[in-house]
């Protein structure tokens, strides 16, 4: 049993097509060193005594095509700059629903997939996948926890964070706007948002601090506070403070929703509300968890911070090459019975839901299945749709009726293989033939090595075991998959068991 984490860390992508390197001989990588012969350097001549010594050592002029011309600019390397350490150690899971029609597909078809193919194909899309989350665990500090919102389930690092994307959802709470008199004082500039563009308040007026927490909770929940504030400008223009205080002629008030018998009805502030909030309904809202688990879809609505960076960063990484999503799929799919092995010198695992069957010397099969392995044995590189040309040596041209008769028969019989596991069939189209093994072991024998007993017909003994003959009616189309490069219905893909046993 070959080690999942020491066997992955050798695992390549899949790369069927061997890599054009004749591109390369068309760039241009700069002067051929090694083409030309370096030039003899001159011979200087030597220094004479008493000779002026400006003689040999005179600057050289400038050339007239460079006289008034500024020097090229050099351009700058660009550092590479290393990602930020992750605070949250992130790991992406199949949803449920999208993997389950994946392996339906997988049993239907009988291909084999690359695993590291399928973990790109799940990570690919974010309904594909959960997010699955935990702190990175640090020598003399206490365990993190993160705190994850009921409606929604986002979770965060703060219960301040939580709070602030709650109050910012307005499932809570109603905003009214009621009337009532300008602020009273000397107003000379106002602060002004740089995001939204809104006029918050002078920085001299009381409400102040209140009026850009309401704003920032109320316009931008998804933007780091400090971000916002940053990004305050001031506007000094008379008409800007006269428009602002216009604007405060009208107040907001914060009614509940669901508001019980004894609580009260409407709130003058943010802050009351807040407050009022954090007491009597936030502990309901927001329960503590060690780990947390979140659908795909929810990466994008989570406001910006560490949590949020790790898991786009590790997403980042992992579509770049899924090492971590396909150990952990390797796991699942062999709790599932699948076929999980790997092929060719690179080491690449690949995944069937058929398990691989070795053909015997005892094993005798009809003739139209041996013709058809002795040609996958001579041809170990062909792919499906070359079947016809190459193995019947039918032209793409008008064929007979006995030529279409014999393609169908072929591919009820490449099916049967396929299904029982002697020739495996790759996604790409590539065929393989098991290979020819000496004996086989009986299941539930304890003796190793023991030969299995040939089996036979139930008509005379010593009969060859032949497939049972179907229908050839030109209708009944439909019943086998088309070995051309057009692509197969599902109908095409599912065909009876009873077309023949074809081992005995």
């Amino acid at each position: 049993m070959d080690d999942e984490h020491s066997d992955s860390l050798q695992e390549a992508p899949s790369t069927e097509a061997a890599l054009d390197l004749s591109i390369l001989q068309s760039l241009d990588f700069g002067p051929d060193w090694g083409s030309e012969k370096p030039s003899p350097k001159p011979r200087e001549k030597p220094f004479r005594k008493g000779a002026s010594r400006e003689r040999g050592f005179r600057k050289a002029s400038p050339s007239r095509k460079n006289i008034g011309r500024e020097p090229r600019a050099r351009g700058k390397i660009a550092k590479t700059t290393q990602s930020a350490t992750p605070e949250h150690e992130i790991t992406f899971a199949p949803e449920e629903v999208p993997f389950t029609r994946l392996i339906r597909q997988m049993k239907t078809s009988c291909l084999t997939y690359p695993l590291f193919d399928l973990a790109k194909v799940i990570l690919e899309k974010s309904e594909r996948f959960v997010v699955l989350a935990k702190p990175v665990e640090k020598p003399n500090e206490e365990t993190s926890v993160y705190f994850v919102t009921k409606p929604g389930g986002v979770p965060f690092v703060t219960h301040e964070a939580a709070c602030d994307y709650l109050m910012g959802q307005q499932d809570l709470y109603d905003i009214e706007e009621r009337e009532a008199d300008a602020p009273k004082g000397s107003f000379s500039v106002v602060k002004k948002c740089g995001i939204t563009g809104e006029l918050l308040a002078p920085p001299n007026y009381h409400r102040f601090g209140e009026l850009i927490r309401e704003h920032h909770a109320t316009r931008l929940a998804n933007v780091p506070f400090e971000k916002f504030h940053a990004r305050m400008e001031t506007d000094q223009d008379p008409e800007a403070v006269a428009t602002w205080l216009e604007s405060m002629k009208k107040v907001r008030v914060y009614k509940l929703k669901d508001r019980a018998g004894d609580e009260p009805d409407t709130f003058d502030s943010l802050d009351l509300l807040r407050r009022f909030l954090v007491e009597h309904r936030f502990p309901k809202l927001i329960k503590s968890i060690a780990k947390t688990r979140l659908p795909g879809t929810l990466l994008a609505e989570m406001p910006s911070g560490i949590l949020k960076r790790d898991m786009e960063q590790a997403l980042d990484e992992q579509r770049r090459y899924p090492l971590t999503t396909a150990n952990l799929l390797r796991s699942r799919f062999r709790r599932m019975n699948f076929t999980v092995y790997k092929r060719g010198t690179k080491g690449i695992t690949y995944v069937c839901a058929v398990k691989r069957r070795l053909r015997t010397a005892d094993t005798v099969f009809a003739e139209s299945i041996q013709s058809l392995l002795s040609f996958l044995d001579k041809n170990p590189k062909i792919r499906k749709n070359e079947l016809v040309e190459r193995h019947l040596e039918f032209e793409q041209e008008a064929r007979t009726e006995e030529q279409e008769n014999a393609i169908r028969q072929l591919a009820k019989d490449l099916r049967w293989v396929v299904t029982e596991g002697y020739v495996t069939e790759f996604a790409d189209g590539l065929l393989q033939l098991a290979p020819l093994g000496d004996k086989e072991k009986i299941p539930g024998s304890k003796g190793k090595g023991r030969p299995r007993k040939p089996r036979v017909s139930k008509g005379t003994p010593g009969t060859e075991v032949r497939l049972k003959e179907e229908a050839t009616d030109s209708s009944d189309d439909s019943d086998t998959e088309s070995l051309e490069p057009a692509r197969a219905s599902k109908k095409n893909a599912q065909v009876e068991k009873s077309s023949g046993n074809g081992s005995s």
